[in-house]
């Protein structure tokens, strides 16, 4: 599935080189829903979130059955 993260160039450079850091979950945009970090399958939304000096990531995301 892919997805879509818009953000600034900085958080952007931050994720490629280090991944997602959770502790930066609730800034910006991130409290919206409450604490989190956000995904979009619409590459317009993410690219709304990113501002307009921001970037969008896409990530193709592998979703398969959990059982526990």
């Amino acid at each position: 599935m892919l997805l879509y993260h818009g953000t600034c160039i900085e958080n952007a450079i931050s994720i490629m080189n280090n991944g997602f850091d959770f502790k930066k979950s609730g800034k910006n945009w991130g409290s919206t829903y409450g604490n989190g970090i956000y995904f979009t399958p619409n590459y317009e939304t993410a690219r709304f979130y990113a501002e307009s000096n921001g970037i969008v990531l896409s990530l193709n995301i592998d979703i398969t059955e959990y059982h526990l």
